[in-house]
């Protein structure tokens, strides 16, 4: 997860995030797929801190 994390923020851990997932898939293959099942795992807390406005880069 926190490799994943690390080459999506490109090492700035501030963010936001500076490649897309096309970058991703190329990279590593089965980290789309990962990202997908942390996003549903948490998609309660996910969706409670957008509708908080509680981080910047959240589209």
């Amino acid at each position: 997860g926190s490799r994943v994390a690390q080459f999506l923020l490109d090492g700035d851990a501030a963010g936001p995030l500076k490649k897309t997932a096309q970058d991703l898939e190329k990279y590593d293959r089965r980290a789309l797929e990962f990202c997908h099942k942390m996003a549903f795992r948490y998609s309660k807390q996910l969706f409670a801190i957008y509708q908080k406005k509680e981080d910047p880069y959240f589209p």
